[in-house]
């Protein structure tokens, strides 16, 4: 398929957690990525975003990514972490949420098993309690729960943008969060600052999406709709994907490409002709009953190499820009 350019623990609000400084020459330009879930956090999700970070110091891309300190739900796999040569900082998950510290508190009430006397009343009441507090999050949360990080991130991530200059910034979903605080980054800075935006999934014509409130689901078409807008490429993981997006707005089809999910040579996942599907490709692991068919599949290092053209079209064209900007103002009159 073708590809258009290829050729932090618990702190305060104030002070997030750096780990991870980089063992690698620090090359020529910078990306920040954000990422609400990242190594030490475990799952599906977080291996395209960390794989993409581990790779890219190889062609001249050294990450620094911002990350929450602990996510629910995930698990949490230490072992990535000592794969990283690059900075992570990681944002206190429940800056700016005092719902979400609230609920954490009542967690051992709410989970601990019913019995007699005051633990089953305290358990009830802690159960109702969370109930109410979790129904408040869903109806002031947008675009998602993780909202508050996001806006916790805001102004600390606009500080370090303006003092480190990245070259792009890359963002993935989901969480939307992630999208939401680089569309505010991206207003607050200055419009040659390029944001590629990242879909794993699709986000409102997602199958899997459910919202039975016609005012949410308004609410995140129109911020859907205005990340597709801003972002200067947008990334998605299959063809038909990037037909649904792309079809939301005609007038910039070009901007919208495919990076597919990848394999990993050294673990094992070879690349074979498909005989049934001509130039088409079989990804399988030795000693699995699990293979993809009908795709090219494409090494992990193939597809952060094209990752990284696209990073590197951008910054020259936002350095260009930048050029024809000092060249009009050097030939000003006085």
């Amino acid at each position: 398929m073708p590809y258009p350019f290829d050729d932090a623990r618990v702190g305060t609000k104030s002070s997030p957690r750096r780990s991870r400084a980089s063992v690698l020459p620090r090359g020529n330009r910078k990306v920040l990525m954000i990422a609400y879930a990242f190594p030490p956090s475990g799952g599906s999700g977080v291996q395209r975003s960390a794989k993409f970070a581990k790779d890219l110091p190889q062609f001249g891309w050294l990450p620094t990514v911002w990350t929450a300190d602990e996510v629910d739900g995930l698990p949490r796999d230490p072992t990535p972490c000592d794969e990283q040569p690059l900075e992570v900082v990681e944002c206190p998950r429940n800056a700016g949420s005092g719902i979400l510290a609230m609920r954490r508190s009542l967690r051992g009430f709410v989970n601990a098993r019913a019995g007699e006397g005051l633990t089953a009343v305290a358990s009830r009441f802690a159960k109702a309690v969370d109930w109410r507090l979790e129904a408040w999050q869903s109806a002031t949360s947008l675009p998602d729960d993780c909202i508050p990080w996001a806006r916790g991130s805001l102004d600390l991530l606009t500080r370090q943008v303006r003092s480190e200059r990245f070259d792009v910034i890359y963002s993935t979903f989901s969480p939307a969060s992630n999208h939401w605080l680089a569309l505010e980054l991206k207003r607050r800075m200055s419009k040659n600052l390029p944001w590629v935006a990242d879909f794993r999934d699709l986000w409102v014509d997602d199958c899997r999406y459910r919202e039975p409130s016609p005012q949410r689901r308004a609410a995140h078409r129109q911020l859907e709709q205005e990340v597709l807008e801003a972002a200067d490429v947008v990334i998605t993981v299959s063809e038909r994907q990037r037909l649904i997006l792309a079809d939301q707005m005609p007038a910039k089809r070009d901007k919208f490409i495919t990076i597919t999910n990848g394999f990993d040579p050294a673990s094992g996942a070879i690349r074979t002709p498909s005989a049934s599907a001509g130039s088409w490709l079989v990804a399988r692991a030795p000693g699995s009953d699990c293979e993809s068919e009908g795709l090219e599949a494409y090494s992990r290092i193939e597809l952060t190499r094209r990752l990284a053209s696209v990073f590197d079209r951008l910054a020259d064209q936002a350095a260009e820009a930048v050029e024809t900007v000092d060249e009009s103002l050097a030939t000003c009159p006085p």
